[in-house]
This record gives structure tokens, sequence and C-alpha cells, in this order.
């Protein structure tokens, strides 16, 4: 047995390694193959004994169409500027601007009580399916094109992919359901959603981060011989189904994100909605697999990805923004005596009431003033019912409410005067309430 270590140009993420490793391991005369990231080599195990310089020939010829290079000698390439950034940066601002105008103006916001939008989720999958997804989850597409493309039967090889992503898809909507009902039950409070928010944001940045290739890090990937196994299965109904479902428990940092995002939600129907929606933004970049491979590579990958990153690394600011609106915690102090902000409670036969309009783009006004020690009777009037607006926290009061069509009152007497946050459940639409002597 012969081992052969090679420099390999080209790679840019984890689904490199995987491809680079299924497409050697396919070759009847390498017993095995490992690449390093870190490194940038490639380390395989064979009976030939052919020279150094035509196994890298060889080897190449199998790597090149997805835009790879292997070589004796590192090759050293004159650094360029990274003015990359600089075009994908707009580019981002574009795609986010955009995206957070339809959400702020309701379209996009079908909270049904969650902490993450179904829409937002869905546009997360979308970037997970071409970086930490397709990395993961593409070795196991990689595996069932390999099985589909020897099968004769063409109907039953297109199957195997129809129960594989149908699998997929009820998989984590169900499993995604089940994350809500165990938060519903263990009854997540305020500060600990929002403490698994600030988590789930934080490993989005750091995704993101190294989208963008302000961090270098492997990420986790599973062994390529669990490829290999999957493409021994045989044809049957449950195996693709199983194979499906299983990858809700694979080791992304974005399914993690959003399975946090399910538990903290409390809601069964949000939980499921968010895994679902989430599953169903990573399928089209797993369904054309094949397509991103041999087109989002070299320049255009580092283009893609950087793009992507910034756009992670926005959403995962915003939510933690949101995260921390939800413990309700008012960084500036606060003197004695409040300055009132916005219209002030009216007083009738000795409390306090007040009416603020929920709609689907907030609360209006978001900003009023009450006064301590007597009892304050707020009307909300929830004009829509169906957004995330409709589901109203206040966390230094341990209120939480969603809001029925129409008329809602909540009650509580101020004890101390001071800020008081509230804001819907995701933390998007915020508002304070201010109380003075």
């Amino acid at each position: 047995m012969k081992t052969y270590t090679f420099h390999v140009t080209g790679t840019h993420c984890a689904s490199c390694k995987i491809l680079i490793e299924d497409i050697l391991s396919e070759q009847d005369f390498i017993k095995s193959s490992n690449v390093n990231l870190k490194k940038e080599t490639v380390t395989i195990e064979t009976e030939s004994d052919q020279s150094s310089e035509a196994m890298a020939g060889l080897l190449t010829n199998k790597v090149k169409p997805n835009g790879y290079t292997l070589s004796v000698e590192k090759m050293i390439q004159e650094k360029k500027s990274d003015d990359v950034i600089w075009k994908a940066i707009p580019i981002g601002l574009v795609f986010l601007i955009l995206f957070f105008i339809l959400q702020k103006s309701g379209i996009l916001n079908l909270g049904i009580g969650g902490k993450t939008t179904p829409t937002t989720s869905f546009l997360i999958g979308l970037i997970a399916s071409v970086s930490s997804c397709l990395a993961i989850v593409g070795g196991l597409i990689l595996s069932l094109s390999a099985k589909v493309a020897q099968d004769e039967n063409t109907k039953t090889s297109k199957r195997q992919f129809v129960l594989f992503h149908g699998g997929r898809l009820a998989g984590f909507a169900i499993l995604g359901g089940l994350l809500g009902l165990l938060g519903k039950a263990i009854g997540v409070s305020f500060t600990f959603s929002a403490i698994l928010g600030i988590i789930a944001s934080s490993v989005m940045i750091l995704l993101g981060l190294n989208l963008v290739g302000v961090i270098k890090k492997n990420k986790v990937t599973l062994p390529t011989g669990i490829f290999a196994y999957f493409r021994k299965v045989e044809h049957s109904t449950l195996a693709p189904v199983l194979i499906g479902i299983g990858t809700f428990f694979l080791p992304c940092g974005f399914t993690q994100a959003m399975q946090l995002a399910a538990v903290t939600s409390g809601s069964p129907l949000s939980g499921a909605l968010i895994m679902g929606a989430f599953a169903i933004g990573t399928a089209p970049g797993l369904l054309g697999i094949a397509g991103i491979s041999s087109v989002v590579k070299g320049e255009t990958a580092r283009f893609f990805f950087k793009v992507a990153g910034i756009i992670v690394i926005a959403l995962g600011l915003w939510n933690m923004s949101n995260g921390w609106s939800l413990t309700g915690i008012v960084l500036s102090k606060d003197s004695a005596q409040q300055i009132a902000n916005g219209p002030v409670a009216q007083l009738r036969s000795g409390k306090q009431y007040l009416t603020t309009e929920q709609g689907a783009i907030g609360y209006n006004p978001n900003q009023f003033t009450i006064k301590k020690s007597i009892p304050f009777v707020w009307n909300v009037r929830s004009t829509d019912s169906y957004t995330c607006a409709s589901s109203l926290v206040v966390p230094s009061l341990g209120i939480r409410r969603n809001l029925r069509a129409g008329d809602n009152q909540i009650e509580f007497t101020p004890t101390s005067t001071g800020t008081i946050k509230f804001s819907c459940s995701m933390g998007m639409f915020r508002g304070t309430i201010t109380v003075i002597n």
C-alpha cells in the first residue's frame, strides 16, 4: 500500500472536502482518501506504484470539472487584493434592505407566536442550503445520485429523491412541532428564551464570518464512509424517507439555530412552521447540488459565499438585537422622576386607561406614559391577529399575550418609576412604557 499527499487548490468550504473525497473514493484503485481543508492537502492510499506527478495528473482529471487541482508542489498563486468583499457588500445590503422593508410592512410576517418567522427561516434555509447544509447533507445527495446513476429503472431512481426530500420536509415539520411542544411544556422563561435566541444568533454570526472568510475554521462534516454506506442501501420506500428525516440530527449550525428558535417559540404550530420553512428553503440548493457544484467555484464561489456571509451576519445581528430586547433589560439609568414620553394614560375612577392599536407593522402608539402606583388598564386593539405583532410580551412583568382580533385588556399596577419595554414575541416590533411619579 502506498500513501500520496498532494496539495489541492480551489477548495473554499466543507462541501469541497466531501466532493473531493467522494469522487476519489469512487476510483477502483484508491482505498481511502482524506482532505485537510486547513492545510489544503489530500492524502490517498492506493496499491498503484505510479509516480507522484503521474498520480497527481490522473486525479486532477477526475476533480478538475468541479474546479479543483492536485499538485505535488504547492502552487504559489499571486496574491490579489481582495476586492470581492467590496463588490459583495452592496449586493448583500440591497437584498437585506428589500427583505427588511417587506418584513416591516408585514407582508412577510407570519409569526404565529414564534420569535423567528417562517419567512426568516426560509431565507436562512436558502443560505444554509449552499453552505453548511450543502457540506453535510450534500454528501447524502451525492451518494443517492451515484446510486441513481447506476439504476436502470428511471422511475425508481427519481422516486428515491422524492422520498428523500419528502421525508426531510415532513420530518423537519413534525420534529419542529415537537420542539415547540417541548418549549411549551417546560415553560421557557423570557430570560432563557432570550439567552437561547442570543446563542442562536451568535452561531449565525460565526457561520457568516466563516462564509465571508474572516474566520478560517473548518465546519463539522460527517465521515465520507457514511456516504459509501448509503450507496449500498437497497431501493425501498422506507430507507430514503428515514435518511431524509435523519438529516434533522446532522451537525449543521444553521439547523441547530433554527431548532433553538423552534423550542423558544413555545408553540407546536410555530415550531413546525419554523423547521418546515427552513427545510423548504434548503431544498432548492440540495436539489440543484450538481448544478451548483459546476457553477459556484473559483472567483464565482468566493463572491457568492461572501454575499451569503454578509446576509447571514446581518440577520444574526438583527436577531441578536431582537433577543436582547426580549430580556426587558434597560441599559440606561432611569432618574427618579421620569420625563413623559408620548401620550399620557387617562385617569378615570381610580384607574388609568390607554389604548394601543396593533397591526401588521407593530403598535401605535409604541411609546406612552403612565403613573406609578395607580392600576393601569391597557387596551390593545388588534387589527391583524395573524402576524408576529399579535404575540405581545412584556418581559419585565412576565406578561405574554396572544392577541385576538378586537380589544384585549391587560392590567397591572406599576410599582416603580422607570422604563418598561414591550415587543412582539420576535422582538422586532417594540415599544416602551414610561412610568412617572
